[in-house]
């Protein structure tokens, strides 16, 4: 059941975000196009050119923005109006079980965030490129892998997964618990904000207990793995505070569905 729950989920990830991409690429190409125009134009009429370059590169890296957050939002919008509107009604009559809805919705709204982040990532790129500047984006990302090492990689990627899902969970949370209480949503704002001054807390304290690494080594291997034991230890770390904040939230919302149920 939980693969007809993802498919349904992607299924309107595609119908809905593919005009956002669309609109996002167009913006790009518009960009670009009056770029040209600009540099090709005499001088005469170049102002004009100008000004319309100049308006459309506002209005991309305005959308721009919003799409990121786009993302995000978009994902607790559909998890509030599915769980705990009236179409909740419907849902709540379906043979899943409130941890498979959950989970399918923490899964496609992960897969939405990187697609939109890779079409950022490549438009942004595209950018530069129509700009002139293709060769030396192309150096300088390579001059970073070059640079960074390998084995950064593995804790990086497991503390920012785990923190990107407690993050999710806890909109997700917030809606809940607004929804237990009347619909307040003041009252679920303060309660993120709360959690995220918490953990910044909790976080500083643990990156505080760590002792840097004396950069006046006379030996650089052994620098290297003071430097990369330090990192990772505090990634891993951190991948375990967010993994038990995921579930203790996971766990929240699951109960308030079971238990505590209120239906806009």
């Amino acid at each position: 059941m939980l693969g007809k729950l993802l498919k349904y989920e992607f299924k309107y990830l595609v119908k809905e975000f593919t005009r956002y991409y669309a609109v996002y690429g167009a913006l790009l190409v518009a960009v670009i196009l009056m770029f040209q125009l600009a540099m090709l134009e005499k001088s005469s009429s170049g102002g004009f050119i100008t000004i319309l370059f100049t308006a459309c590169l506002v209005a991309y890296v305005i959308y721009t923005i919003l799409l990121v957050f786009l993302t995000i939002a978009y994902n607790v919008r559909r998890f509030k109006r599915n769980m705990f509107s009236q179409e909740g009604y419907l849902t709540n009559t379906l043979p899943v079980t409130p941890e498979q809805h959950i989970i399918a919705k923490v899964i496609a709204g992960g897969a939405n965030c990187v697609v939109s982040y890779v079409v950022i990532f490549f438009g942004l790129w595209l950018l530069l490129a129509g700009f002139g500047l293709g060769e030396d984006v192309f150096s300088f990302f390579g001059d970073l892998i070059s640079y960074m090492n390998i084995r950064y990689a593995l804790p990086t990627f497991l503390a920012a997964t785990t923190g990107f899902i407690a993050v999710l969970l806890c909109f997700y949370l917030a809606v809940a618990i607004s929804s237990m209480i009347g619909g307040s949503k003041g009252k679920a704002i303060l309660l993120l904000v709360g959690a995220y001054i918490a953990y910044m807390v909790i976080s500083s304290m643990i990156s505080a207990s760590f002792k840097e690494p004396k950069y006046y080594s006379d030996v650089y291997s052994l620098l290297a793995k003071n430097v990369y034991r330090t990192v990772a230890t505090r990634m891993y770390i951190l991948t375990l505070l967010h993994s038990a904040i995921a579930v203790a939230e996971f766990c929240g919302i699951v109960h308030i569905i079971k238990n505590k149920l209120n239906l806009q």
